[in-house]
């Protein structure tokens, strides 16, 4: 056993949709999917299981958290990723659950990650998008601005796009612009809203705005301090 898929539950995956965000820029997909199941108190049905399972685990109420667990809500399957697999496990599990999603009838699957924000052009535009031919051709995408040329998507999301792309399976990855430095719940909530939109759901942002600002406030005063502290630190120089 390298990768095994491991459903406690007796569900149909047929026709659902797949969503999943990972360790990228901002931790942007890991936050957003996180609330997503939390919000929707989607149920627990599964998980994924590792030769080099990360050494790990926590916590929820009386229940314990394994590093890759699937829920449910409705037609909606997550993936909560709590830590990245192993690196060198990374391509063997892009394969496995790219082939568990189409051969088990799923109808789409949105990977959620984030994209750079330093590299943002317009204020006007919020995302970047990658997406298979599979999606194009199924689903309406005229409207989302392609990921720009010359930019590149690393990491867990890459190797599943890709691999979904190699099967012809429909995928689309959702790219925020996020915070590259910090935790981003605000790039997080962006990537719900258009999920909500896209997939007729209603997942409320609030906390994970009130985070954003909670931290863009302590961001402020540190910086602040800091522009104190080199007043300070000017003065004593012109004195000595």
């Amino acid at each position: 056993m390298t990768i095994r898929i491991v459903l406690n539950k007796n569900v149909s995956l047929d026709d659902c949709t797949f969503i999943s965000g990972f360790h990228g820029i901002g931790l942007t997909g890991f936050i957003a999917v996180k609330h997503m199941v939390k919000q929707l108190n989607a149920e627990k049905i599964g998980f994924i299981e590792t030769k080099l399972l990360p050494p790990f685990i926590s916590m929820d109420g009386d229940e314990i958290v394994t590093p890759f667990e699937f829920f449910k809500y409705s037609n909606f399957v997550f993936l909560v990723v709590e830590a990245p697999p192993h690196t060198r496990e990374q391509y063997l599990f892009s394969l496995a659950l790219a082939d568990w999603l189409v051969n088990n009838n799923f109808s789409k699957a949105i990977l959620i990650g984030g994209l750079d924000k330093r590299f943002k052009r317009s204020e006007d535009v919020l995302y970047k998008f990658a997406m298979t031919r599979a999606f194009k051709r199924r689903f309406s995408s005229e409207s989302l601005p392609p990921l720009d040329k010359g930019l590149h998507a690393f990491g867990l999301l890459a190797l599943l796009l890709a691999r979904l792309e190699i099967r012809d399976f429909p995928a689309l990855a959702v790219l925020p612009y996020a915070d590259a430095s910090r935790p981003d719940p605000f790039a997080a909530a962006m990537a719900i809203k258009f999920v909500n939109k896209l997939c007729n759901l209603d997942v409320d942002v609030s906390k994970l705005i009130e985070e954003a600002e909670h931290i863009e406030s302590e961001i402020q005063k540190l910086i602040q301090q800091w522009a104190e502290r080199a007043k300070i630190d000017q003065k004593k120089t012109l004195y000595m």
